[in-house]
């Protein structure tokens, strides 16, 4: 692993984690607020989790991101 970056995020559970390739590069998104969109199959599963938006509405949130 010489000459590569790790990446430990450091969390309750709260957070959620998406990864993905763009050619060489491994991005990441580490995000306090999450839906499950528009799918319509797991839309009853997903209900009581749902966070209505408005326009002017603010999210935020922190982690603890340790990189070597």
């Amino acid at each position: 692993m010489e000459g590569q970056s790790r990446v430990t995020v450091v969390s309750d559970g709260r957070q959620h984690w998406r990864s993905w390739k763009e050619g060489e590069k491994t991005c990441f998104l580490v995000a306090d607020f999450v839906t499950a969109g528009d799918e319509m199959f797991l839309g009853s599963h997903y209900a009581p989790y749902r966070k209505p938006l408005k326009v002017g509405d603010v999210i935020s949130g922190s982690i603890i991101l340790r990189v070597r």
